[in-house]
């Protein structure tokens, strides 16, 4: 109390300071808020490395065995990995090192980059591993499409590969550009062993033409391997140094390159073209083949300036790419943003507008509307304020957390106006600062309770972990800064506003009731004597509540990801593994087709496979389509025709959803079932044997209701085995006709070209005809140490097989899961059983199956947050019994709480079955405004109790008194909320929408549960101590 008449004092004798802070801090908020970073998701993303390297002409086996595994062996002994995950696809392998939470990104890549120091001793089949960048949980921040009718794909390649990459790159917030359907450049050196035969021409021999004839080779046993220098000569006055000019630059000039021990040249016995190496990827637009260049962000960098920053960069590209169409609208993470922030003005400023209107037709006098006003706007000035400087950057959960706490900022601004108000009228003959005396010290102690147990309503966020607590925090952080605002603006700006809004006595011809107390007051209190005659009703309807929440909430479902309102739709297809370039261009070609003939489609490109250092880790069967919505058609009939287009295609995979919604979806992926056992060993197919065998084993114990295996994709595969002996018979081992065979059909890269800031390889490699069958594999001919040839299918078994498509591996092995749901015993009783039974399985050498603790850490979470739910809500009982000094009244606020909650959950269950962000805010912002409410009136009950009034009149009175200023704190909550309804869910209003509903249902019950039930039930409690008082004004 104390500290309460010290702060007023403190405001009152301080008032034109306690003013020009205000002001101030509204001109901080007008210079300082326009500069906020902006994303729509918070950074959830756990701490993550990812290595890639590349492996061109690798199978997936191979680049299991001759990379990857290499790769694991060096960087899983990196300190705090939590766990190492690799996958393997033709030609790349991916690791991704997860590190324990908390971790600074930073020291991560550190120490990843000090392991990879060892990569020398990877064997030498692939390019140098590549760490990549630290990107954003949400990924892409654009992507950008190059078509052109007069520029070749290679020309245009070498102009993304060289031009504008390190233009974007340079960039501040880019993290990563990849360019999808890249040709690079490439001199080849096309060879038919038939013709190399009839020419007395060895491979090595035109291995060694092509690679001698450059300045730089990474071939060890070619002379150009060594560059050697030009030297330079010292004249009596000059040092004049020595430049050798590479005379080769195109593949005329290769042509000319004798070879040795020959009068021939190198265009005598190959076909040297420009080319460019085996696509691992392709792109479209709009029908149109292209390249695709997707950009994306660091972590915690501004979307609109990231995006911005590419736009002007390719602005002052454009003069130097005629010919070349630049089309940066196919995707824009920027374009959400801008949409949501127009959204969310509209939004505000009718909520302002409404609330303004409603709080001056409410309160009486002008002056108490007109501190309502300001002391809303001066909270959330000084929350976001506060976010701007504590935060990194805003998203739509802050947006959530902000919005929760409205109902308590709109509650403590209309309670503090009215008990001014209200004081000022009764005391009109005083100075002003005493009736502020007793108005804040009416009003202080049971915010403080209010605003204490609200904070701890937000406690079961602290108990959450990984990228689900980083993806909460957010709301949390948000809304206890706006509440911590809203007290200190009430506490120590309301005050000095007072002093500015009225003068001394201004308030005393003005003695007029509220106009909600005029017209309903009378009303009420015949209501409420009825409703109050006996506590059977109040408690009923409490203890019905509490039933309600505790039946719904099991019943409730935890909704999805938001479905966000982007102008952009990604279509996710794959065809079967093994399946062609041609033929997925043709796929992908028919798919665009059809979605652009949908009317409200603006824009479509697509990519297949993966590109270097891209955000895709598959093979080219594979694919993402992009499809640009007409901001001014009707999007959901447009996504709803594209759905139904996509039905049409039965051999694919399909999936359609908006980006963001797929990122934020991982925090809301179902866990899937809650018994796993995995078998961990080296080969797959004694893995799926022995995954059949624990399947039936754990089947038949009790509780196990179904079981399931993982399935592998397998793709056709050629399959080359040297005949050892027929090898040596012709002098021949089986390196050599490994390296002979690589050279015709994965093509030999045997030096560069350096030139205007590029770099270009030179490859030997076979002709088109001479590898597009099988037929060509098993009629390669092979050069022996005595210069005949022999046809590889003499010497080697050439066969079809299937072979696995993707290698996926957790913890340095191979792996297959076995899933089994539950149902009639609990997870943990069945969980054991597995184990025991697993203890009897005898495995191969080598293999071990154990129960995965992935639902063990997902209880342990759940119990971390149910605990802290639980001694949150022990807390708060534990606080309105220590503000309200009664235990019976303290129980039945708390009830009344949950009766609130049920009222909400039955709701839910019966519109929608689910719950969702917005909904949990929502309820949040509900039960705040309840709680203050209820401590506002016993507070009340008790600072009236001053006479010979009866305990029952006393109870009466002040519910009459509070019917005004709790009934207008609802009504302009639920109009605060209203445009939010209207407006629908929006971009930017996915979150506020379910939300805005929530609070208004929520209100309507609160309201009625603390103008009736509250009141019947301390009618019926017995008198209550005097906590809740107020602070004597300074005449006392």
């Amino acid at each position: 109390m104390a500290v309460l008449q010290t702060l007023v004092k403190l405001s009152l004798e301080f008032r034109h300071l306690v003013i020009a802070a205000a002001i101030l801090l509204v001109a901080a908020g007008a210079v300082l808020l326009p500069k906020a970073r902006i994303d729509a998701l918070p950074e959830f993303g756990a701490p993550v490395v990812e290595v890639q390297t590349e492996a061109l002409g690798l199978s997936t086996g191979e680049v299991e065995s001759l990379v990857t595994i290499n790769l694991e062996e060096i960087l899983t002994a990196t300190p705090f990995l939590k766990s190492i995950h690799s996958k393997s696809v033709p030609g790349m392998a991916s690791v991704l090192l997860t590190f324990e939470p908390g971790m600074d990104p930073m020291k991560a890549r550190q120490m990843v980059q000090e392991r990879l120091t060892m990569a020398w001793a990877l064997p030498n089949v692939s390019k140098p591993p590549t760490m990549l960048q630290p990107k954003s949980a949400a990924g892409r921040a654009m992507i950008v499409g190059l078509s052109s009718k007069t520029v070749s794909l290679i020309d245009m390649s070498v102009l993304a590969r060289w031009t504008m990459t390190p233009k974007l790159l340079s960039v501040p917030g880019v993290a990563n550009v990849a360019i999808w359907g890249q040709r690079a450049r490439q001199l080849q050196v096309q060879i038919e062993p038939q013709r190399l035969e009839s020419a007395g021409i060895s491979l090595d021999e035109a291995i060694e033409s092509a690679g001698d004839s450059l300045w730089v080779s990474p071939l060890s046993y070619l002379e150009a391997s060594v560059l050697g220098s030009g030297g330079w000569i010292d004249t009596p006055n000059q040092r004049l140094g020595i430049q050798h000019v590479q005379p080769i630059s195109k593949a005329s000039d290769l042509t000319k390159v004798a070879v040795p021990s020959s009068a021939l040249r190198l265009g005598d016995v190959a076909e040297v073209v420009e080319g460019h190496p085996p696509l691992i990827g392709d792109a479209m637009i709009n029908g149109q083949p292209g390249l695709i260049l997707v950009v994306e962000k660091l972590p915690n960098v501004d979307t609109k300036a990231v995006v911005a920053g590419v736009e002007a960069a390719l602005a002052e590209l454009s003069q130097g790419m005629p010919g070349i169409d630049v089309d940066a609208s196919l995707y824009r993470a920027s374009d959400y943003v801008d949409s949501a922030l127009a959204n969310l003005v509209r939004m505000v400023t009718a909520a302002m507008v409404v609330v303004s209107v409603a709080l001056f037709l409410s309160l009486t006098p002008v002056g108490a509307a007109s501190i309502a006003v300001v002391a809303i706007v001066l909270s959330y000035v000084a929350a976001l304020v506060a976010l701007y400087f504590s935060s990194p950057i805003f998203n739509l959960i802050h947006l959530a957390g902000l919005a929760a706490a409205l109902s308590l900022v709109v509650d403590t601004a209309v309670v503090a106006a009215e008990a001014i108000g209200r004081r000022l009228r009764a005391d009109g003959g005083r100075p002003v600062a005493a009736p502020l005396f007793d108005a804040i010290g009416e009003i202080g102690k049971p915010m403080i309770y209010a605003a204490v147990i609200g904070l701890l309503a937000v406690a079961p966020i602290l108990g959450l972990d990984g990228e689900t607590a980083a993806f909460f925090r957010p709301l949390a952080q948000a809304y206890g800064v706006t509440v911590a605002a809203a007290m200190v603006v009430v506490l120590l700006a309301a005050p000095a506003l007072a002093m500015v809004f009225f003068r001394s006595g201004s308030a005393a011809g003005n003695r007029s009731e509220p106009v909600v107390a005029r017209l309903f007051g009378a009303a009420y209190g015949r209501l409420l004597g009825k409703f109050s005659a006996t506590t059977g009703p109040a408690y009923a309807i409490v203890g019905l509540g509490a039933l309600a929440l505790l039946a719904a909430t099991p019943a409730l479902k935890w909704s999805p990801s938001p479905s966000f309102d982007e102008g952009t739709v990604r279509v996710s297809f794959k065809a079967a593994p093994g399946a062609s370039l041609p033929a997925m261009i043709r796929t992908m070609a028919r798919l665009e087709s059809e979605v652009r003939a949908i009317d409200g489609v603006s824009s479509v490109a697509g990519h297949l496979g993966r590109a270097i250092t891209g955000d895709q880790v598959t093979g080219i069967e594979s694919g993402q389509l992009w499809i640009g919505l007409d901001e001014r058609g009707n999007r959901a009939a447009a996504l709803s025709q594209i759905r139904n287009t996509m039905e049409g295609f039965a051999d694919l995979e399909v999936k359609v959803e908006g980006y963001l919604a797929s990122t934020a979806g991982r925090i809301f992926a179902d866990a899937g079932e809650p018994v796993v056992v995995r078998i961990e060993g080296a080969e797959t197919a004694v893995l799926e044997e022995q995954a059949k065998l624990v399947a039936a084993r754990i089947a038949a114990i009790d509780g196990i209701n179904s079981v399931r295996l993982d399935k592998n994709a397998f793709s056709p595969e050629i399959e080359v085995k040297v005949d050892v002996a027929e090898a040596a018979a012709r002098g021949l081992k089986p390196g050599d006709i490994r390296r002979a065979a690589a050279t015709v059909f994965a093509g030999l890269e045997v030096g560069n070209l350096f030139e205007q800031q590029k770099v270009f390889d030179v490859v030997v490699w076979g002709t088109p005809n001479a590898r597009s069958s099988i037929a060509d594999v098993e009629n390669l001919l092979i050069e022996t140490p005595d210069r005949p040839h022999t046809r590889l299918g003499d010497i080697a078994e050439v066969r079809m097989v299937p072979q696995l498509s993707t290698i996926e591996r957790d913890g340095v092995t191979r792996s297959m899961d076995v899933h089994a749901s539950v149902a009639g015993r609990s997870v943990t009783a069945v969980a054991e059983d597995v184990a025991a039974e697993l203890k009897k399985v005898q495995l191969p050498f080598e293999y071990h199956a154990y129960v995965r603790g992935e639902y063990a850490e997902s209880r342990a979470a759940m119990l971390q947050v149910t605990l802290f739910a639980a001694s949150a809500a022990v807390l708060i009982f534990f606080l309105l019994q220590a503000a309200l000094q009664s235990w019976r009244l303290a129980t039945g606020m708390f009830l009344s709480l949950m009766a609130v909650s049920g009222g909400v959950a039955a709701i839910l269950v019966a519109v929608t079955g689910t719950v969702s962000v917005g909904a949990l805010a929502g309820l949040l912002a509900v039960l705040g405004l309840a709680l203050r409410n209820g401590l506002v009136l016993a507070s009340r009950v008790d600072q009236t109790g001053e006479g010979d009034e009866s305990w029952p009149d006393l109870v009466a009175a002040a519910a009459r008194e509070r019917f005004a200023p709790m009934l207008t704190s609802t009504l302009v909550t639920c109009l605060a909320f209203l445009p939010a309804v209207v407006m629908g869910s929006a971009a930017g209003l996915e979150i506020l929408h379910p939300m805005a509903w929530v609070v208004i249902a929520g209100a309507v019950i609160s309201v009625l549960i603390n103008l009736f039930v509250l009141p019947a039930m301390m009618l019926h409690s017995g008198p209550v101590s005097r906590r809740l008082g107020g602070v004597a004004h300074a005449s006392q």
